[in-house]
């Protein structure tokens, strides 16, 4: 009986795996075939980051969008102006990849959410939906608060719905603030 399950949970585990491998090309691919300018909100958040690593005065005025993400992003200016890089374009694909490493966060945090609400394979299905949706790809290439404020979002519902202690809600409740640092809109969520 044993043998079986584990059996059934490596063959699992080799699916999702497969699905966050084509997430990953798709990423890539999206990131490929990006043109034109910088979303607005992406170059802002990217300000924000690095005047605050340098020491600059971080402007507000006006600003709609959320720090978090901001904040979220700070330490790879910071570890930028530690050793003295001067370029943008090396700053922005760390930036970018770190932003598909949230992306493929988000994938796997939905399939958890989904195979542990209805069963494994919705959760497989769950995270091929994620992972293969155009607009979801799209914004796991440009830094945006939407994707983390997704996978902290999954984060949080997957800590609720865990069986256990008052730790399990706390830990909810911490991922559901995150979330509501990187986008204001999570507030909705948050009274829903």
């Amino acid at each position: 009986m044993n043998a079986a399950k584990e059996e059934q949970n490596t063959s699992s585990k080799r699916l999702l795996l497969a699905v966050l491998t084509c997430v990953f090309a798709l990423q890539v691919h999206s990131w490929n075939t990006l043109d034109g300018y910088q979303l607005a909100d992406s170059v802002e958040y990217m300000e924000r980051a690095r005047n605050l690593a340098i020491g600059q005065e971080v402007r507000v005025d006006g600003a709609v969008r959320s720090f978090g993400f901001s904040l979220l992003i700070t330490p790879v200016f910071w570890l930028a102006n530690l050793f003295g890089a001067e370029s943008w374009h090396g700053l922005i694909w760390i930036i970018r990849l770190l932003q598909m490493g949230l992306g493929i966060g988000l994938v796997i945090a939905s399939a958890r959410l989904a195979e542990r609400v209805t069963g494994r394979p919705i959760g497989w299905a769950a995270a091929a939906l994620v992972g293969t949706n155009p607009i979801f790809l799209q914004y796991t290439v440009s830094p945006v608060s939407g994707v983390a404020a997704g996978l902290f979002i999954a984060l949080a519902l997957n800590s609720f719905i865990e069986r256990g202690d008052a730790r399990s809600g706390l830990r909810g409740g911490l991922w559901l603030g995150a979330a509501l640092l990187m986008a204001y809109q999570t507030l909705l969520i948050s009274f829903g």
